[in-house]
């Protein structure tokens, strides 16, 4: 059932900042402890029933349930913005609509009008891995501060920004990890690895189906989140190994995959590097860009396809809530950087010691808010640069043809079906054939599927329907092919 929170005030009281932040509950008054205090983790039942706790007490917060999980679990999505632009949500949410397709802007004024007046868009996804603790448990403590500071930082993200955020892409994994773990504390199993897959049916590689959608979890995010605003920031919060940098933001190594626009690119570049300047000046270390993960998988990137910038960040991880000591001589060499150097997508080493849960809701915090920080300041880049990538590709890329056909006539109902799925869910526009027609000398019959590529989508299009060539990349000239970090082909025609 859909579900909506809105922060309920008495007529008799007038909203101000000060005031709000007294009566929002702190994560303390509802957890009992600090969120990502060692050997704590909070559940989803508790989690969410602080968000609702947060959308009844503050007009900045409201709570949606976008639906029940695999397992029947509520699937929720907070609403994060200055009570006046929730006040005028409707009407934002139908200037981003018209950015995200430049076909019904009716000319210059109204395009003006659209970007002096529209807000950034950010959404960030946390804990789709769910032994990958500190996103969900940081995602309260987010919130909260968003909910309830009064700072100047705080209100020109509120003023600027609308924030989508999904605190657990799996919740029900989130539930299991948070069971497991709390009935071993104390024990010799404490920190030991939950003894069964943390998804019902793909375990770890929930991340890998952002363009066949099979999950119930994929399908509510890319359905009421990506193509229900169509962000131009998603920021997408997981963690990594234990011995080597504290924390990864882009620039991504090479390859990027050629669908995706070149501004899409440089900002996704621009982003990641303030973000890591920005923890590194206050004293952060360990923050490495450029370095291990690269952009080629639509698997892993919808967003690249859709307009948006995807940062990923990945901190480094703990044993779940359980300290771990790193020792020195364990940091070294990864791919793009050496966690013993300094180099410079690499600047201030962290020297090893100890790590818990703490440090890592520290330094997924001070990156996302690092992120909202550069979408407010730069609103009207953002809201450019994403109308810009929508433009070219309603005009059309030279590389790309005019038009994919899918002939009707195949004797394969399952692959095309399955195929159309996933081109419609993803937003692309699929039009049939109501006669025969011929193109290069080529008969296709009626009901034929006709994808034009001057739509806003087509680059999701063409990189699912091409044949893919991955780049000859070497690890030194006249060397051996440099292992790819993923996936390197995903054409649907071959897949299905």
């Amino acid at each position: 059932m859909f579900r909506r929170f809105i922060a309920v005030i008495s007529a008799a009281l007038v909203y101000s900042p000060s005031l709000n932040a007294q009566i929002v509950p702190t994560p303390v008054e509802h957890f009992g402890h600090e969120i990502g205090a060692d050997r704590n983790l909070a559940d989803w039942a508790d989690l969410t029933a602080y968000f609702e706790r947060l959308a009844e007490t503050s007009p900045r917060v409201v709570v949606d349930t976008l639906g029940p999980t695999t397992e029947g679990l509520p699937f929720v999505m907070l609403t994060i913005t200055s009570p006046e632009n929730h006040a005028r949500i409707d009407e934002l949410h139908a200037i981003q609509m018209k950015l995200a397709d430049p076909r019904t802007i009716s000319g210059d004024a109204e395009m003006e009008q659209l970007l002096s007046e529209g807000k950034s868009v950010v959404l960030i996804t946390q804990g789709i891995h769910a032994t990958e603790v500190g996103a969900s448990q940081m995602s309260a403590n987010l919130a909260y501060e968003l909910a309830s500071s009064d700072s100047e930082k705080i209100q020109e993200i509120l003023d600027n920004v609308i924030l989508l955020q999904v605190p657990s892409l799996n919740p029900d994994g989130l539930q299991w990890v948070a069971d497991w773990y709390m009935s071993n504390v104390g024990t010799e199993y404490e920190g030991a690895p939950l003894p069964w897959l943390y998804h019902s049916y793909v375990g770890h590689d929930n991340n890998r189906d952002w363009y066949a959608f099979t999950q119930d979890e994929t399908v509510l995010t890319v359905e009421k989140a990506h193509n229900a605003w169509h962000p131009q920031i998603v920021h997408d919060v997981h963690q990594m190994g234990s011995n080597g940098a504290r924390i990864f933001f882009p620039p991504y190594i090479d390859p990027w995959e050629g669908n995706i626009d070149p501004a899409l690119t440089s900002a996704v570049s621009q982003l990641g590097t303030y973000m890591a300047a920005e923890l590194t000046g206050q004293g952060k270390k360990g923050v490495v860009v450029n370095a291990m993960y690269d952009a080629f998988s639509p698997a892993r990137a919808y967003m690249h396809y859709h307009g948006a910038a995807r940062i990923l960040s990945e901190t480094a991880s703990a044993q779940m809530a359980t300290p771990v000591n790193i020792a020195p001589e364990r940091l070294g060499p990864g791919r793009n950087f050496d966690a013993s150097k300094r180099s410079w997508n690499f600047p201030d080493p962290w020297e090893g010691g100890a790590w818990g849960l703490p440090d890592i809701v520290e330094y997924q915090k001070a990156g996302a808010l690092a992120l909202l920080t550069n979408a407010a300041r730069n609103r009207r880049y953002w809201l450019e640069n994403f109308l810009g990538v929508n433009q070219r590709a309603v005009a059309g890329w030279e590389a790309w043809p005019d038009s994919w056909v899918i002939p009707a006539d195949q004797d394969n109902p399952q692959g095309i079906t399955y195929a159309l799925r996933a081109l419609t869910m993803a937003d692309v526009e699929v039009r049939q054939a109501e006669s025969r027609f011929t193109v290069g000398g080529v008969d296709f019959p009626a009901g034929s599927w006709v994808i034009p590529m001057t739509q806003p989508y087509a680059s999701f299009a063409n990189t699912m329907l091409e044949v893919q060539h991955y780049p000859d990349l070497r690890e030194y000239p006249g060397g051996p092919p440099s292992r790819p970090y993923d996936v390197t082909a995903h054409t649907l025609g071959y897949l299905l």
